[in-house]
């Protein structure tokens, strides 16, 4: 063999070897990221809870603009047995998408110019509490919060740390579609999403002051396994209402396990490229240190003869 050819063997060897150390190396740094993004806490507990969407059929206009509708079956799903508590609310917990909506603070604060687009949710009284979101200053929603009383709000920490650094955002005011609503609290940030990304500034209004809209979700959260809940839930919704279709319903915990799905995938392919390119370093290297060692034969047995022993042999091959 020329010196060319055994310099192009050993090269490839080593591009294999570099190659399967890289994709071995990104797997490693891919896999770490992953194991973080797990160990980001959402803001909310996911455990033993529920969740649904149900959808209105085309009906009177007079069912969607009933504020109490919703709360009779958040009401209804409550008295079931094995149920802690029960609430609804517009967007549940990884959803595809949210309203959001340009929010202006009221004119008795300092930043009455300062307007931002956020995610406005509407939830019943019950919201916090199915998902153990913490209100870290002031109230939550209450029986006393209906149609005809004051109109209030809570933001979350994300959005008082913007409008209101340094500042306590209860009892100020902010301007949603002309209207005027009092901020009575201020909860916890909450990852709906991504885990990528920070929480965002985030809205709550409740449902009996903002009523509307065909579809709702509802979390309930349970004493046990959420998914032996499915049955009891379906045929109580189908009593409330026969035309309520349930387009969704499985437990939080999962749907936060499929929101993360995407980066397991990444993880377990890079892995196997990774491990794939190792076992062809492997072969590769083999081929070329078996053919090496097959035509040094003679050279070998003249080192053998002349005193070399199997292990300087070993490590003179194993050196280059």
């Amino acid at each position: 063999a020329t010196s060319g050819g055994v310099a192009f063997r050993r090269g490839l060897a080593v591009a294999q070897v570099a190659l399967a150390i890289v994709l071995l190396s990104a797997a490693v740094l891919l896999a770490r990221s992953a194991r973080r993004m797990y160990a980001v806490r959402p803001g909310f507990d996911a455990e033993h809870v529920l969740a649904l969407r149900y959808h209105d059929a085309i009906g009177s206009p007079r069912r969607f603009g009933d504020p109490e509708r919703r709360n009779r079956l958040v009401l209804a799903l409550e008295a079931l047995p094995g149920v802690l508590r029960a609430a609804a609310a517009l967007d549940v917990p990884y959803d595809d998408s949210y309203y959001t909506n340009s929010v202006k603070v009221g004119r008795h604060t300092s930043f009455a110019n300062d307007s931002v687009s956020v995610p406005l949710q509407t939830v019943t009284e019950g919201y916090f509490e199915v998902l153990k979101i913490p209100l870290v200053r002031g109230r939550g929603f209450g029986d006393e919060d209906r149609i005809g009383a004051p109109r209030v709000a809570i933001i979350n920490q994300a959005m008082a740390d913007r409008l209101f650094p340094g500042e306590s955002p209860v009892g100020r005011e902010l301007t949603i579609d002309a209207s005027q609503w009092a901020i009575i609290g201020v909860s916890g940030n909450v990852l709906y999403g991504s885990v990528r990304n920070p929480a965002a500034p985030e809205v709550f209004r409740v449902m009996r002051q903002r009523p509307g809209g065909v579809t709702t979700g509802i979390v309930l959260r349970a004493r046990g396994d959420p998914a032996v809940l499915a049955a009891s839930v379906r045929r109580v919704v189908r009593e409330f209402d026969p035309d309520v279709a349930i387009t969704r319903m499985q437990s939080l915990a999962t749907r936060r396990t499929d929101a993360l799905a995407p980066i397991r995938l990444s993880v377990g392919m890079m892995t196997f490229f990774a491990l794939a390119a190792i076992a062809i370093s492997a072969i590769g290297l083999y081929g070329v240190v078996s053919y090496d060692v097959a035509q040094r034969t003679r050279e070998f047995g003249v080192r053998l003869a002349l005193g070399a022993t199997q292990g300087s042999l070993l490590g003179l091959v194993l050196r280059q």
